[in-house]
């Protein structure tokens, strides 16, 4: 019996494929450009009020000998506002991660289209000290979890006790 139905034409399936990508990019795009516009009327109030917005350093929050007192506290659900600071990346995002530059856009799109297709990603690596924490790794991540509304992400966590 012929139903008139094929299924998993490779010459369909592909082109269903790369409409779905397509729609997950253009998604990912308009995320960003909020985020981008949000971003920068977020710092010209800042900038008016006189508030500096720029990522904190771990480098200026520690001595030298933290890093001698470093241990892994696990897995954690950590709250966006409470992340503040960057190992690395200061010039690159603000304290609300917000993205500074357009230089980042391309990387920034790709996690952005893998979180909406529910690509699982890994947790962020974050390090602790005090109160505040500061980003080793996923900074594009922290981003894309706020254009999504989120409020927390899923962080491997290190302690650093001064």
């Amino acid at each position: 019996m012929n139903t008139g139905i094929i299924l998993n034409n490779p010459s369909t399936f592909g082109e269903e494929r790369q409409g779905n990508e397509q729609n997950l990019r253009g998604e990912a795009l308009d995320l960003y450009f909020k985020m981008s516009t949000s971003g920068k009327l977020h710092r010209t109030l800042n900038f008016l009020q006189h508030k500096s917005r720029r990522l904190k350093d771990i480098a200026n929050a520690i001595a030298a000998t933290c890093r001698l007192n470093r241990h892994f506290a696990g897995l954690h659900n950590v709250s966006i506002d409470q992340i503040k600071g960057t190992d690395s990346r200061e010039g690159d995002f603000d304290d609300s991660f917000y993205p500074l530059h357009d230089r980042m856009r391309s990387r920034w799109l790709g996690v952005a289209a893998a979180r909406l297709s529910g690509k699982e990603l890994p947790p962020v690596e974050l390090i602790k000290v005090g109160g505040i924490f500061y980003v080793q790794d996923g900074h594009h991540r922290i981003s894309v979890a706020k254009a999504l509304g989120e409020e927390f992400v899923d962080a491997e966590v290190i302690d650093l006790d001064c």
